[in-house]
């Protein structure tokens, strides 16, 4: 079993809620419902500055903004074998080899499970880091294409 995240990807200062993303609550709710004056490509830009320990938080508020749900971001470890939970929380690292978000981080092409989550590869332009999920009503294309730029996101 791989040993606990690096330091740069864990959270500091105990939980942080939503509200801690280092913008208003309910900001990125509002823009990604086309409120307040943004729209989902706004949204996603204003989530680039945001550090890594807050990052995380931001997404998964903005998935479920946009009608996703059950959002999820795995890193792979140093050894490319397993994709571990980022923030922690504690589940069993699944193996690289042989399952679906093991071959989507492979091979970089989103894929739908059983369930219909989607995976979608995360990088960082040069670098393979992990995958993103998102549960999605359907094969809408906007959808999928959100649930990409949801996952470019988590990998800046």
């Amino acid at each position: 079993m791989p040993g606990a995240l690096p330091g740069w990807l864990t959270r500091s200062g105990g939980e942080a809620d939503v509200g801690s993303c280092g913008m208003e609550r309910g900001a990125v709710s509002a823009a990604a419902r086309g409120g307040a004056g943004g729209d989902v490509a706004s949204l996603l830009d204003s989530l680039e500055g945001l550090d890594g320990s807050r990052l995380p938080h931001a997404l998964e508020e903005a998935a479920s903004a946009m009608g996703m749900s059950g959002m999820s971001i795995l890193l792979a470890d140093l050894q490319e074998r397993f994709l571990l939970a980022w923030p922690d929380d504690g589940s069993e690292p699944v193996v690289i080899d042989g399952t679906l978000p093991g071959r989507v981080f492979q091979r970089g092409t989103p894929a739908r499970d059983g369930s219909g989550r989607w995976w979608f590869p995360v990088g960082d332009g040069h670098q393979r880091l992990g995958v993103l999920a998102v549960g999605l009503s359907s094969e809408d294309p906007e959808g999928l294409r959100r649930g990409g730029r949801l996952a470019t996101m988590a990998g800046l």
